[in-house]
């Protein structure tokens, strides 16, 4: 039970619940100034408070002992607003929490524009630096901006949190108009919601770019929500919080596809559109509607892990059996040298739905109700497209990996990229410039980190895919180039005979010597997977102990909610990509020892996949995703980068496999929301995207107000991005593919 009292100078409601001593406040909002609804006007429950032109109410109703539900609303003459603030005065070690947005301060010290050498190219929660833009005390965002619209407070004792419903209907005004709700952060203990919102100080539009305060405001409209205090549980009871939210909002996207026809469709578009057979590479490709659809490479994507290299060529040996040949047909035939592509390989150089087995929603939908693609008349799938775009006859998967690089031929070059005076591999399997630099100075040098040097997220992702690739031919019984096993497993030797007293990888490492260059950052957690696949391959057993001694080090980065420090076009900003390597080294550890501690940190890094995937859907204004789209199951990559990506659909494996061990459908659930999130995605195209072809997809996908940057040729905004990115495509297809075999 909790007690309440006023504490009548600083017009507060105080809250005894659970253990925590909590300061309610509510303000009503006139000409965008917040003014504190008066001490008289508050009840044990709530308060009723009027003025000349407006009424301000808000009802709270206890809900056992860890959960206080609430209602706010107002009726007025003019535009107004409504916010709720809560306080923790006097806890230790304070840490907020806006999914997304906001987790601590934003690494405010640490992530530094090297290229720039200025800080500030994102929200930073912080007294410090007020002459930047991203650099405030508080940081109010949209409701929607958040994976779950939470707004969290940690502490030495444990989390309270406050969540809202994003969108309140406004009454008395046309039909469909409504109100996006907020979230708020403030120094050092207050965090709270808005009926209506104001992106406070600016609009983080895009990294290096604020954007003016945008809002919305009404005249009538109410909103719900809970107050969450979980003590005893640290940090990570937010996760349990985030749990109950999505309890209450979930809505799976609904799709049509199966996953057979979603990956013979993308085999199709890497081979007969992504892959360019005049520079013997795979690209990105762009364009710009409304009067250019087609796609031209903008980018030759050689980089050997991360963005391109391994995580293709593993879902491409994939679809050759998957898709392909029957189990029991012929081994895997490799060309020979003299018949590869030429390529320099020197230094110069809305009720939950359930998901059936071939994916389809329970809901079964005929044949003609499918748009898009068509059969051709000997059942090989085809595409209704521009006639540039489409492929010059029906090929099957064979004839199709015949004609591009093959993911074989793609990791012979990138271990035949070695360097034994670093002990790495080259960054780039294909060089973009002379010398050694051009061929480890990839796209992300630009934003200035890591220059002339190997990075441990490229090198960490090629080796873990390479040896991914190796078990699943053992699997299927296929043999595999001994040359790829001993590459990757000099690279981590050499990963092991760098590794810190403490466990730690290094960031980047020396492309002149055996040394670590920078130590500081998550990047270097994917290695830990790799040694256990190359434990398992090998029988040794001291690659275990290396990852089990790395796992330790980078355990408290995410129990702590703080993974920083993976990719390098991010100044090491928090992120949700670096924990997926995580996950994996949590599944690979308990498979190997059956420890219950891994199985609990499958739990935690799941729970923090959580804070990044939506588990509702949200209300974008932009075409592609502005009508049929659903965000919930969508990741979004970073406090960087707000927009989701498709990497999250990584995790799912990992999520399927803790739901069967533990029994706890949640994990179930959320990996579904993620299979029908990048499903419907697909979808979009060609209709709703106005470009391309059913089996490409674009890396960007905006649920709300964040990254829309994009614009067609008339000027209006784009919800999404004009572009066919490798990686966003090779993460989906593996993700297919595994849900294809699995079914």
């Amino acid at each position: 039970m909790c007690a309440h009292q006023y504490k009548g100078a600083d017009i507060a409601m105080i809250i005894h619940k659970n253990g925590f001593t909590m300061e309610i406040k509510l303000y009503y909002s006139r000409n965008e100034i917040w003014i504190p609804v008066p001490e008289e006007c508050c009840t044990e429950t709530g308060c009723d408070f009027r003025t000349k032109d407006a009424r301000y109410q808000a009802v709270f109703e206890e809900k056992g002992e860890e959960e206080t539900a609430f209602r706010m609303g107002f009726e007025a003459a003019c535009d107004t607003r409504m916010k709720l603030e809560v306080s923790l005065p006097g806890e230790e070690d304070y840490y907020h929490v806006i999914p997304c947005n906001i987790y601590g301060d934003n690494h405010a010290e640490e992530v530094r524009n090297a290229h720039r050498m200025r800080i500030g190219e994102f929200p930073l929660l912080t007294r410090e630096h007020p002459e930047a833009a991203f650099c405030s005390p508080c940081w109010e965002f949209r409701a929607d901006r958040a994976a779950m619209p939470v707004s969290a407070l940690c502490c030495k004792k444990g989390t309270a949190a406050v969540s809202v419903e994003p969108y309140s209907e406004e009454e008395g005004r046309e039909d469909g108009t409504y109100l996006k709700n907020g979230l708020f952060a403030a120094l050092p203990d207050s965090f709270g919601v808005t009926l209506g919102y104001t992106n406070d100080p600016v609009t983080f539009l895009n990294r290096s770019v604020p954007a003016a305060a945008t809002g919305s405001r009404g005249r009538k409209a109410s909103v719900t929500g809970r107050i969450y205090t979980l003590a005893g549980k640290g940090r990570p009871a937010i996760h349990d919080i985030v749990r109950r939210e999505y309890e209450k909002r979930h809505v799976r996207p609904s799709f049509r596809k199966t996953f057979r026809q979603a990956a013979e469709a993308m085999l199709d578009a890497f081979c007969c559109l992504n892959y360019d057979p005049d520079t013997g590479e795979y690209t990105n490709r762009k364009c710009r509607p409304f009067k250019e659809q087609e796609l031209k490479p903008w980018r030759n994507v050689v980089e050997i892990g991360w963005t391109g290299g391994a995580i293709l060529a593993y879902p491409l040996v994939m679809s050759r059996y998957l898709l392909g040949v029957p189990e029991d047909s012929k081994p895997m035939q490799v060309l020979p040298e003299e018949d590869k592509p030429t390529q320099a390989l020197s230094e110069d150089g809305k009720s939950t739905r359930e998901l059936s087995e071939d994916g389809k929603s329970m809901q079964e939908l005929s044949e003609e109700d499918e748009p898009m693609q068509e059969l051709s008349g000997d059942g090989k799938l085809t595409q209704a497209l521009p006639e540039e775009n489409k492929p010059a006859l029906v090929l099957s998967v064979e004839e199709k990996l015949a004609r591009v690089l093959s993911g074989e031929e793609m990791i012979d070059r990138i271990v035949g990229g070695y360097r034994e005076e670093s002990g790495f591999f080259l960054d780039l399997y294909a060089p973009v410039g002379e010398g050694l630099s051009g061929r480890l100075n990839g796209w992300w040098t630009y934003y200035g980190l890591c220059r002339d040097c190997h990075c441990a997220y490229i090198q960490g992702s090629a080796v873990y895919y390479i040896l991914k690739t190796i078990l699943f031919l053992k699997k299927k019984g296929v043999p595999y180039r001994e040359t790829w096993l001993e590459g990757c497993r000099k690279v981590l030797d050499t990963v092991v005979s760098l590794q810190r007293e403490d466990g730690a990888f290094g960031y980047t490492y020396s492309a002149l010597e055996k040394k670590v260059l920078d130590w500081e950052g998550f990047a270097g957690c994917w290695f830990v997977p790799g040694l256990l696949y190359l434990a398992r391959l090998t029988g040794e057993c001291s690659y275990v102990e290396a990852a089990r001694k790395a796992h330790e080090y980078y355990r408290n980065f995410v129990y702590n909610l703080d993974c920083w420090g993976a990719p390098m076009d991010t100044w090491k900003a928090v992120d949700q990509e670096g924990n997926l390597s995580f996950l994996h080294g949590s599944r690979l550890l308990y498979e190997e020892t059956g420890e219950a501690r891994f199985l609990e940190d499958m739990k935690c890094s799941a729970g923090y996949e959580f804070l990044w995937r939506y588990g509702y859907p949200t209300r974008p204004e932009h075409p592609p995703v502005k009508d049929g789209w659903n965000a919930c199951g969508g990741s979004v990559t970073s406090v960087s980068n707000p927009h989701i990506h498709p990497m999250g659909v990584l995790a799912d494996e990992d999520l399927l496999y803790l739901a069967e061990v533990t029994g706890d459908a949640y994990y179930r659930e959320r990996a579904l929301d993620s299979a029908a999130w990048m499903m419907q995605t697909l979808e979009l195209y060609p209709d709703k995207t106005g470009y391309g072809r059913y089996g490409i997809l674009s890396e960007r996908w905006c649920p709300s107000d964040g990254l829309v940057t994009e614009r067609y040729d008339n000027g209006e905004p784009y919800g999404s991005w004009f572009s066919y990115n490798l990686w966003a495509a090779a993460n989906v297809f593996e993700a297919v593919l595994h849900n294809l075999g699995i079914g």
